[in-house]
């Protein structure tokens, strides 16, 4: 961005703090930034811009008490507005892009082509959104917020705070009397008024791993109206105890542009999308998707049922005891975690092993050692959150750790 000593910054909602275990302060905005070591200065600076003030004031308020260098300050700034720290007091006014993780055009192309996710949110859309006002959190691409619009919404506040807002907007182009793009982490969005309606999909192969509940606490809290409905509205997570087996699965160009073509079918044209991964150089296909092979050995285990209508950013901090209760003899080693996204009343949508297939694939996670089991077994496992800065998962173990 163009330095403007007059930019009216403030801190960013989205920031994390966490003193690292070598005692190093490490910061961090968004799964798609890298995160920061802070060292005092960078410190000081970041604390002069709270409570939302002008660059040069709060150049001002640092030179009061010591002596500051002021190219040495813009620096240190500009810095801390890159990586998402301090954006614009203004909360619909663009903020630094995100340049990580879900900025690459690639990530994209499976969610979209995941024809099971986006028929089911389409229904969805279509049941729910008509003449009211509706708000995206992380609109990637646009294609949920375009179809917000094809069926009959009032207005579409469309949020990304990536660089893949570029193509958002270029989706964008002859809806803009109904979608509004916003280029900023949710956390930072201010509207004039609640939304009747608000739509995600946060949801990652570990359900949590996308900042899920801190974004839609906050969202419900201070973006939705009274009445207003989220969609999805609740949340199962689930696992079941497997053996497994291995098998690798590349990915192409190609097919990548095979997927994106493939989205005419719910009326809509993704041309930048497809000149962006015509554009990524070859190196970018270079890797594989691992879809693992399992063979399942117990019933579905249900972790945590939350309402996010009602639930806290802490509701799966404690660890919890569950059971698995086996229903097949083999050599249980691993848990198959999955979900079941409560869209409304009517539409479900899950990646569960009897479910259609969809980009979240499986995770698999071993368990610290595996061990024979046969029908009627009941094998104790632990559930528990991993968190570090943005980023937080599921662990699921048995229970003491069982013997190999």
């Amino acid at each position: 961005m163009t330095w403007d000593w007059n930019a009216e910054l403030t801190l960013s909602r989205a920031l994390v703090l966490q003193v690292s275990p070598e005692g190093a302060l490490l910061a961090v905005s968004s799964i798609s930034r890298a995160h920061l070591h802070l060292i005092p200065d960078s410190m000081l600076v970041l604390l002069s811009f709270a409570g939302g003030v002008p660059a040069h004031e709060a150049l001002g308020r640092l030179q009061e008490r010591y002596q500051v260098d002021r190219d040495a300050f813009q620096a240190a700034a500009q810095q801390l507005i890159e990586a998402g720290f301090i954006v614009p007091v203004h909360g619909q006014q663009a903020a630094a892009p995100a340049t990580g993780h879900f900025a690459d055009a690639l990530n994209h192309v499976a969610m979209l082509a995941d024809s099971a996710r986006v028929d089911a949110y389409r229904q969805a859309i279509q049941r729910n959104v008509r003449g009211r006002s509706v708000l995206e959190l992380g609109c990637g691409t646009g294609l949920l917020s375009l179809l917000c619009a094809h069926s009959g919404a009032r207005s579409v506040i469309a949020v990304e705070e990536s660089s893949i807002a570029d193509l958002a907007a270029a989706h964008f182009a002859g809806h803009e009397d109904v979608i509004t793009l916003v280029r900023r982490s949710s956390r930072d969005v201010t509207l004039r008024e609640p939304v009747d309606v608000i739509v995600h999909e946060l949801i990652g192969g570990d359900p949590l791993a996308e900042g899920l509940l801190p974004s839609i606490c906050d969202a419900r809290r201070r973006l939705l109206a009274p009445g207003g409905r989220l969609l999805p509205h609740r949340l199962e997570l689930l696992c079941v105890g497997v053996e497994v087996a291995d098998d690798d699965t590349p990915a192409d160009r190609p097919r990548a542009l095979a997927e994106i073509a493939a989205l005419s079918r719910w009326g809509v044209r993704f041309d930048a999308l497809a000149q962006a991964v015509t554009a990524l150089p070859a190196r970018a296909f270079i890797h594989t998707l691992r879809e693992v092979g399992f063979s399942i050995l117990t019933e579905p285990c249900l972790l945590h049922d939350l309402d996010l209508m009602t639930v806290s950013e802490d509701a799966v901090a404690a660890p919890v005891a569950r059971t698995l209760d086996v229903t097949r003899a083999g050599r249980l080693g691993a848990v198959l975690l999955f979900f079941r996204a409560h869209l409304d009343d009517h539409g479900v949508l899950a990646n569960a092993p009897d479910a259609p297939a969809t980009h979240w694939g499986r995770r698999i996670t071993a368990l610290s050692a595996s061990r024979p089991v046969a029908p009627g077994d009941r094998v104790p496992i632990m559930v528990a959150r991993e968190a570090h800065l943005a980023h937080e998962r599921l662990i699921i173990d048995v229970a003491g750790g069982a013997a190999g």
